[in-house]
């Protein structure tokens, strides 16, 4: 049960240091001036217990009215209902910064005292554009290459329109205007099967074996099973993951019911759920052995091709119409093609 009182009560993680910036303190922290009128950010520090400031304060900015050794005091607003208090606290130097909240108002600041002394000396009035702050007003025209794909390359998101044509056959039908013969040396598996979510148990053993979680195989780069073998489109994973019986169902749901099966072929290129994941109770004691089989699955690695559609679909109706389904899952897709 959650502890629901206590002056540290949810701050686990509120307190915790940054990735890697664990261990001793600088020796700059110690070594920073404050000084009475300062403004200052208040962070909680969890290595440093002592003078910690209440998680209430925990990024809150104030202002500096008293100094100390080793700790300052500060001035901070806190609403209460409908009034605001200015609370004064003592917090030590561990968990404070100096604020940065005004550095661009002074740079404003010395920037027009230039342009105003430079004006004084040239006899020319100063335009009103360089002293005051201008909203930015819209991005200048560029050119956009239709060439591109909507993947994302060098960190930024290149778009492009995606054809749709459409053919209405009195006036109720709407299909793509697509021949409904598969090409020859392609699969004539048309929608993609069940597969088996539990494994048949070893001829010689009356249960299915344990295994460890083997975590080992979810890692790195698949090497192997990362190329496409009809040479169409498939689905690729970019993240490691395992997948289990809804996800399965969820992706032939996806490709059978969004899809004109009459049109194209989908295969599956992962093995079906063969992992044992297991499953103990809250009051057993842990320690005891691996409780039972809660459920099975299938170890994903990075760069792994999860399935094959082809057929005589394009790229872009595939693209459209898999596109709203791809982003909803635990790890991350995306449909890809022959020539990426």
């Amino acid at each position: 049960m959650t502890n629901p009182k206590g002056y540290r009560r949810g701050t686990r993680h509120l307190f915790a240091r940054d990735f890697k910036k664990n261990g001793r303190i600088p020796l700059a922290t110690y070594m920073k001036i404050y000084k009475r009128g300062d403004i200052v950010d208040i962070k909680g520090n969890g290595a440093v217990q002592k003078g910690m400031p209440h998680r209430y304060y925990h990024g809150k900015t104030g202002r500096v009215f008293n100094v100390t050794r080793h700790a300052v005091g500060i001035i901070v607003n806190k609403r209460v209902r409908h009034r605001i208090i200015a609370k004064r606290i003592n917090v030590r130097i561990e968990h404070i910064k100096h604020s940065k909240c005004r550095s661009d108002f002074l740079n404003r600041v010395k920037l027009s005292e230039k342009l105003k002394r430079a004006a004084k000396e040239s006899g020319k009035p100063v335009p009103l554009s360089s002293i005051k702050r201008q909203p930015q007003g819209p991005r200048k025209q560029h050119l956009i290459d239709m060439a591109c794909r909507p993947f994302i390359k060098n960190g930024s998101r290149l778009l492009r329109p995606i054809l749709y044509s459409r053919t209405i056959v009195n006036g109720t039908q709407d299909k793509p205007p697509f021949p409904k013969v598969l090409p020859v040396g392609l699969p004539l598996q048309n929608e993609l099967p069940e597969v088996q979510y539990v494994p048949d148990t070893p001829p010689n053993q009356q249960n299915y074996p344990n295994m460890s979680r083997r975590l080992l195989q979810c890692r790195g780069v698949e090497t192997v099973h990362d190329k496409l073998i009809h040479k169409q489109y498939g689905i690729m994973a970019l993240a490691p993951g395992l997948m289990k019986e809804n996800h399965f169902n969820s992706i032939r749901d996806m490709i059978n019911k969004r899809i004109d099966m009459e049109r194209c072929f989908s295969i599956w290129r992962v093995d079906p759920p063969w992992h044992p994941w297991y499953f103990k109770g809250l009051n057993k004691k842990r320690g005891a052995g691996k409780g039972s089989i809660d459920y099975f699955v299938t170890p994903i690695k990075a760069n792994r091709m999860i399935i094959e559609v082809g057929g005589t679909l394009s790229f872009d109706y595939l693209y459209r119409t898999l596109l709203t389904k791809l982003k909803f899952y635990h790890f991350q897709q995306y449909l890809f093609h022959k020539n990426y």
